[in-house]
């Protein structure tokens, strides 16, 4: 499956943060954490720029203003289909 046909079919239904994992609810039910490093911009932000984020579109994405950064849903949802930094953090 292309990235641009991923991103035409998920979309979120919620996305909050809680300490440095991104949270997302897809519209089918799946629940998903990411770590902030999966971008370096939110890697570096603080907690205040974290939790400045706009929901785009119906869903789409996500827009960090202060950040200028956007993630498609798609993207957090599929990361290594779209090249993305992604670390995977234990949980100790």
């Amino acid at each position: 499956m292309s990235s641009s046909s991923l991103e035409d079919k998920e979309k979120l239904k919620d996305f909050w943060i809680e300490g440095s994992y991104l949270y997302l609810k897809t519209l089918k039910g799946k629940l998903i954490k990411r770590h902030k490093s999966i971008s370096p911009r939110l890697a570096s932000a603080t907690q205040a720029e974290l939790q400045n984020f706009e929901i785009l579109g119906d869903g789409i994405g996500i827009h960090w203003p202060k950040l200028d950064e956007d993630l498609s849903a798609a993207s957090l949802i599929y990361p290594e289909k779209f090249n993305l930094i992604f670390k995977k953090v234990s949980s100790k």
